[in-house]
């Protein structure tokens, strides 16, 4: 095993402490936010992409875009369902 100098040691800190540094400003985001797209989406809920789409245009479940292609937000998807009293 190599032994390390005082100086290696110091730059090893540094390195630790800045990657800290950058983990606490750039926290990982949260499963949650992760993007769907229509197929996943609907299969994730288990209803038909036409169901979904129906939904979406109602308002009931938000959905975003970039150009032509559809995404949905898991939390977004989470948040839409509501507890049903029998």
């Amino acid at each position: 095993m190599d032994k390390l100098d005082f100086k290696q040691i110091v730059n090893s800190l540094s390195e630790f402490n800045q990657e800290l540094a950058y983990s606490r400003q750039n926290p990982i985001k949260d499963a949650s936010e992760e993007l769907l797209t229509v197929a996943a989406a609907a299969a994730f809920l288990k209803i038909h992409r036409t169901t979904l789409y129906n939904w979406s245009k109602k308002g009931a479940i938000p959905r975003y875009g970039i150009k032509s292609k559809v995404y949905y937000k898991k939390s977004d998807l989470l948040s839409s369902l509501v507890l049903l009293n029998n």
